[in-house]
This record gives structure tokens, sequence and C-alpha cells, in this order.
């Protein structure tokens, strides 16, 4: 029975080729965009699960509340793993992990000569770790004594990618690669390439050496320095976190006026939340795993609708159907049966449809998305995901539909007497059809408010000139090499200025520092953040000057001075009456020295932050130099800089990025979550109007005769499509209702993420209804018009 049900399902696919396509194209795009969503959830909450200690590894943690505001942070001092280690024996294996002295540069020897390599582009990260690492985390090793391979300094392990670059096929364990032009390190071992669904992206892991001045120093922490561990059988993480308040009080880990307190962060965790970073740079939210879910749901459900809709559109095509089968036997539960069979196999097209897309498109997707989502590695959960898709969509879809069509009478429907009543039903059309509708009034809604919150990052002044400035690492040269650079290149007329700076103007890379600001007799302690410039920093980016004057280059004759932002003024207290706070001293890291200007605020990250107090002092901590050049001559300018830069870092490799690119790559994840948003948007719109075409058809096919009589008492074109664009434009009405308030709540709680944010104007909203109701007039029209011109003798000549 179920082998004839099958062949007569395909054949009634084959006879309706229209609604068939408009099946199936529907079902199609709702599971693409269910499966692709559920790749990527799925790839999320995959990150570091592989390892065989994931459930027992942990990183240290802290939350810090200083001068009333209360940061959360994941680095450590540097003597704090060791220290760790020793109080806490309930501590099986322990590693710290530190990427602050990344290389810029490896190179091989080779027959032809030293070969160098940018570490920027090869696959994964540089990481230094300890000997342990290898025995908390699980990789594929090739070659090497895991056990052995870090158990002196010098030594490094590659992943094979990173190898396969620098080496080719050979087999490099042994070699020495140079790192930087002069540390030698001995390749100890190779590990399979290293997985993308992992906050440990190290191919590169080297021996960990505590520089000279960190060993006894518990005051600098830096967030790229980070411990992790495992714990002994029987041993609780509670009872670690019970003795880190003693660990904080023995090793004085806490500032006046702090209150420090570290805990236990799961590694199962650490992909998950925005209070702490991690190495690959990418965390998501449980809130925002959630939100796709619910947009891949929704758009499956608006696919379904559109075949319920449909599939009661031409319930009265297939009447003569239903009453033969019952004629010769057949039971309201066989014809149920045969409905829904026949809907499986719609959907298991479907399904096939969106694999194969999926599949095609695979590549498109893996470079918007940055990672890889191949249908082989999540064959067996998508193999189950699928199976309950289809078996979800075959009821959810065509449940009501087979109840509809096997209801019909024997005797109506052999004699082909059943007209379809419009009202008949109709409630629960329109409501689904509301539904499809408000559905893609919130995601046009998001995607407007989304791409004006973009496009606002791109024109609003940061307070700095971000245009025509190239930045250009430097690898710390004397001040000989460093003035060289500066006179070679500013002899050229296509560059207008150079600076020296640790972070340039806006960077990921925040250096910050508490503070004592010396004030009428009275000490003022805050925190701030610190920039090493010299001179030139403010006129190469622009910066206003409010009160006071520019820094001067330090030197024999000069004393050292401090550069403040408005931001510092006002959280010291002294608000906009600058010129009272001219002249005061800062004590800060080694220096005491007056504050000699305040600069206009500008800001030092992302917008998502607001601008925080900004102390600029003259130093030679320099690791990056911003060149504003005449735009003019780009190219020319281009090349002069990598002559000159060349000159000076002959054993580096040369590279630059511009300012305006640095400051678009805050928003990197943003504008893919826009982009994703939009392409769901378009997808959503497509089903929407699909849907909406099965309505008309429905209305069109129940109400015929009606429109029959209407033109045979004259009725005009225009007054019959006014039929159908009336209602039409109710049900949208009471979908832009729905959807408006929903809407403003999503898109308000998304801009609460930005310090920097537009207002959610009306127009939002408005721009939204209408481009639906255009949408919908174009969708509407066809098939209004097919009805309106229809030959009015032919719709009453059965009568």
């Amino acid at each position: 029975m179920l082998k004839n049900y099958i062949k007569i399902a395909i054949r009634n696919l084959i006879k309706n080729k229209s609604y068939s396509a408009i099946n199936i194209a529907g079902l199609s795009l709702g599971i693409v965009c269910a499966m692709l969503i559920f790749m990527i959830i799925r790839f999320d909450l995959s990150f570091d699960t592989y390892h065989q200690n994931a459930g027992n590894t942990y990183r240290l943690v802290y939350e810090q509340n200083r001068f009333g505001e209360t940061s959360f942070g994941e680095g450590v001092p540097y003597p704090l793993p060791e220290a760790l280690r020793v109080e806490f024996p309930g501590i099986e294996y322990l590693s710290v992990v530190d990427n602050n002295n990344t290389p810029s540069v490896i190179a091989v020897e080779t027959p032809t000569g030293r070969q160098k390599f940018n570490i920027g582009n090869l696959p994964g990260e540089y990481g230094a770790v300890r000997q342990d690492y290898f025995n908390i985390f699980d990789l594929n090793w090739l070659h090497g004594n895991p056990q052995t391979a870090l158990n002196r300094p010098g030594t490094i392990v590659l992943s094979k990618p990173v190898a396969d670059i620098l080496f080719g096929n050979q087999n490099p364990l042994g070699k020495t690669i140079v790192l930087d032009g002069s540390r030698e390190m001995e390749i100890t071992g190779i590990v399979g390439k290293i997985p993308e669904n992992t906050d440990l992206p190290f191919s590169m892991m080297a021996y960990f050496e505590i520089p000279e001045w960190a060993v006894d120093n518990w005051g600098s922490v830096s967030s790229s320095t980070q411990v992790y561990f495992t714990l002994k059988p029987g041993t609780q993480p509670a009872t670690i976190e019970a003795g880190l308040p003693g660990f904080v009080d023995k090793y004085g880990l806490e500032e006046p006026d702090e209150e420090l307190s570290y805990s236990l962060q799961p590694l199962g965790e650490i992909h998950f939340g925005n209070k702490y970073g991690n190495f690959s740079h990418r965390v998501v939210t449980s809130a925002g795993l959630w939100a796709l879910g619910l947009i891949g749901l929704f758009l499956l459900v608006t696919a379904c609708i559109n075949f319920i809709n449909l599939n009661t559109a031409v319930a009265v095509q297939r009447s003569k159907e239903v009453g033969v089968r019952k004629v010769l036997g057949g039971t309201r539960l066989q014809l149920i049966a045969y409905f829904l069979v026949e809907t499986a196999v719609i959907t298991l097209i479907a399904i096939l449809c969106s694999l194969l897309f999926v599949e095609l498109s695979s590549g498109f997707v893996e470079s918007f998305l940055g990672y890889e989502l191949a249908l082989s590695k999540l064959a067996g959960d998508l193999f189950i995901f699928l199976t309950l898709l289809l078996i979800a969509v075959t009821f959810t879809a065509g449940l009501y539909p087979a109840f509809v069509l096997s209801g019909y009478g024997p005797t109506e429907a052999i004699r082909n007497t059943i007209r379809a009543s419009y009202g008949r039903g109709a409630s629960l059309r329109k409501g689904l059809v509301v539904f499809q509708f408000a559905i893609s009034q919130v995601l046009i809604i998001s995607m407007i408010v989304m791409w004006n919150q973009m496009d606002y990052f791109t024109q609003v002044d940061m307070g700095f000139n971000k245009e025509a400035v190239v930045e250009v690492p430097v690898h710390e040269p004397d001040e000989t090499t460093r003035e060289q650079f500066r006179q070679q290149l500013m002899q050229q007329a296509s560059i207008l200025e150079i600076t020296y700076s640790n972070t340039g103007t806006a960077s990921q890379n925040v250096w910050s520092s508490g503070y004592e600001l010396y004030s009428d007799d009275q000490i003022q302690e805050g925190q701030t953040q610190i920039k090493f410039v010299d001179e030139h920093f403010t006129k190469t980016y622009e910066l206003e000057i409010v009160a006071g004057e520019n820094l001067r280059p330090t030197g024999s004759d000069s004393v050292t001075q401090f550069l403040v932002n408005e931001a510092f003024a006002k959280s010291s207290g002294f608000g906009e009456e600058y010129h009272r706070l001219l002249g005061k001293e800062i004590a800060l890291w080694s220096y005491r020295a007056p504050i000699t200007g305040i600069v206009k605020n500008f800001n030092t990250q992302s917008l998502h932050a607001p601008i925080q107090p900004v102390v600029m002092v003259v130093d030679d901590r320099y690791s990056i130099s911003g060149i504003r050049i005449n735009t003019a001559n780009t190219s020319q300018a281009l090349q002069q800089i990598e002559e000159a830069w060349t000159a000076a870092f002959p054993q580096y490799v040369f590279e630059y990025q511009f300012l305006d690119d640095v400051v678009r790559e805050f928003y990197e994840d943003e504008q893919k979550g826009v982009q994703l948003v939009n392409a769901f948007t378009v997808i959503a719109i497509i089903i929407g109007c699909l849907g909406l075409f099965g309505l008309i058809s429905y209305m069109a096919s129940t109400r015929t005769k009606e429109i029959g009589i209407r033109k045979v008492l004259g009725a005009a074109t225009s007054d019959i499509i006014q039929i159908f664009s009336k209602e039409i434009t109710l049900l949208i009405l009471v979908a832009f209702i729905l959807a408006a308030p929903l809407a403003y709540f999503l898109m308000s709680s998304w801009l609460t993420d930005f310090a920097y944010k537009i207002d959610l104007s009306a127009w939002f909203f408005i721009v939204s209804l209408l481009a639906t109701l255009g949408l919908a007039v174009l969708t509407v029209g066809y098939r209004s018009l097919k009805a309106a011109f229809a030959n009015p003798v032919e719709s009453l000549q059965s009568e």
C-alpha cells in the first residue's frame, strides 16, 4: 500500500507542476535555513568538547571592582601560575598559555638562502605554553613525544599545515626555525591540523619562559596571559574556589580601594558569554544562539504555512479523486495516511534539494562565516536532525490539508458538486498569513535598524581622522633607526606626517593603569588608559588640543609631560575647567610629571565602549607607526613606505593596514550578523510571497462565481482587484501591529550593546510596512488580474 501511495503521490506532483514547484521551493528555502542554522549552532556548541578532560578543565578568571567600576578579565600576572600549582595540591595538570610575545616573522634556512614567512599569513595562532598543555588538551600527534616535546627552552611544536608551508613534505622534526631574526627554536613535535571548533587555536606552541622583568611582578596583568588546569580525581571546583580569597591575600594581589575575586570558569563556558574573552577572539551568547534557532524555526514554520495554504487552494480540484477513493472503500484514516505520504514525498524532495544547495554553496557560506561547515563532519547529527525534520514538517504541513481533503462526502465529491466556501476555515488561513508577514516584518525592521547602525559606525566622528592613515609595525628599533625611517619618509611629497606609539589611536589592544593625581595637597586615585606616543601623535591623527600645549620630545633639556583627554578631566572632577587641571602632577608607573595639555575626546576602542580617561606620555615603548599620506599618490606612498621600512627592518616581512580598515574590523562580527539577517529576511519575504500567492489562489478558486456575477453586473477590473487587495492589506496591517512592538523590543535590546547608537526612528517601521505592502501588491497583482480577466460565462455556466 505504501508503495502505491508513493507512486500516486509522484503522479500527482507531475500533474500539478506549478503547485508542486511552489510547494517544493517554499519548503526547500525553509529547510535550507533550518539546516544552515542547525549547523552553525551545532558548530558553536561543539567548541572544545572533543578533549578527553573537557569536563574537568578550568580557566582562572577574575572580577575586579575598583573606583566604583566593575570589570571582568581572564589575564593573570606572570608569577601566578606556578604559585597556584604550589598552593593548590588538588590541581593535577596546569599550563600557562601566553601569546603576548607573538613573533612577526618565521625564517627557515633553505639551500638558496633564508626564506621568511609572515606569521600572520600562517594558519592558526602562536602561543607559549608549558609541557602540561598536552596533558590537558588532546592533539593528534604525528611526530615527537608529547611528554617531552616542551621540556626545555628553545623548543616549539608545529601543526602539520604550518610545517608543510615552512618545509614542504619533509619531516621537520629536529630542524630549526628563527623567530624575528634572532630567536632560534628547535622543532620537537608535529601535530595534526588544529580543529576549528576550539578557543585555543594554537598551531605554533613554543616553550613558555617568564620574562626577567616579570619573575616577581604581580602587578602587571595582560589578557593574553592565561592559566588552564585540570583537577585531580575527587577534587571539586568549589574546594579550589574556597581557597582563592586566601591566595589573593597571601600574595597581595589586591590594590588599595580594590575588591578582587578569582573564580574557576569551566572550559565548556569559555566560548559563551561576553564577560571574558578567549584566544579565538570570538564569543557567542546563549541568547544569540536561541535567537538564531528561533529564526530558523520561524522560517521553517512559514514554509509549512505555504504548504497548508497552497494545498487547501487545490483541495476543491481533488474532490473527485477523494470521492472515487471513498466509493471504492477507502476510509478517512486511509485517505489521511495517503495525503501525509504525499506530503512526506514533497518534503523528502525538498530536503534532497536543500542538501544539494547547501553542498554547492558551502564554499560561499564558509568564506562568509570564516569557518568550515562541511556536511560530512556532521553526518550523524545531520541525519538525525533531517529525519526529525522530515517527520515534523510532514505532520505540521500535511495534517490540516489531509483532514480537509479526506472530509469530503463521496456523493458530492464524485459528482464534483463541492464548492469550497471561502469563509470556512478562513480564520485559520488568514491567521497563518498574518503570522508569516509578522515574522517577515520583524526581520525587515531588524535589517533596517542593523544596517543603519553599521552605517552610523562609518559616519560617526571618532575624535580623530581615520582617513589616509597607514599603520605599519615597528620592531623594537633604537632611536637612530626610528629617526632615519622618519626622515627618509618625510622627504617624500606623498608622505604628510609620521608618528610612533604603542597602540595607535583606536585598537583592540588597550593598556591601562591606576594613577595618582596630586591636586591642592590632595591625592586622587583612578584608572586610566595609557598611550606611549611621540610628539607627532596629535598632528598625525589630527587630534584637537582644547587646552594647554602638545607634548614635547623627552631629552636631556626637557622633562616628562602628560597629555590627557577630556574624559580624564571629567573623571577627576574638573569637568570643563581644563585650565585648573593644567600643571597638576600625575604619578603613573615610573613617572611623576605635570599635565601640560588636554585633547578633545577620541575613541580608543570600538563604539561598543564609552570613551575612557586617557593619559599620553612620550616614551619609546613603540610597536606601531602611523603614517598620514597624500591620497592623490596612494600607490606611490605605499611603495615608498615599503622601501623605507624594509631598509629599517630587513629581517622582517613588510605588512601594512589602513586605519579605516582597522576600525572597520571592530565590527566584523556585527557585519556578519547583519548580512545573515539580510539573507534570512530575503528568504522570509520570498516564502511569505509564496504563501500570499497560495492564499490568493484559494480566494480566487472559492469566489469564482462571485467574481463572475460582479462582472455581469458591471464591476470593473479594478473593482475585482480591490476585492483581493483590500483584504490582503488588512492582513498585513494586522501583522504590522503585532510585529512592530516585538521588533522594537528586540532592536532596543540589541542596541544596548553599543555605547554609541542610533535612535529607533518611526521611519524604520514605516519603511518596513510600505515595503511589505509593495511586495504584497506585486504578488497579488498577477493572480488578481487573472481572476478579473476570466470570462464570467465560463464561471457561471455550471448553474
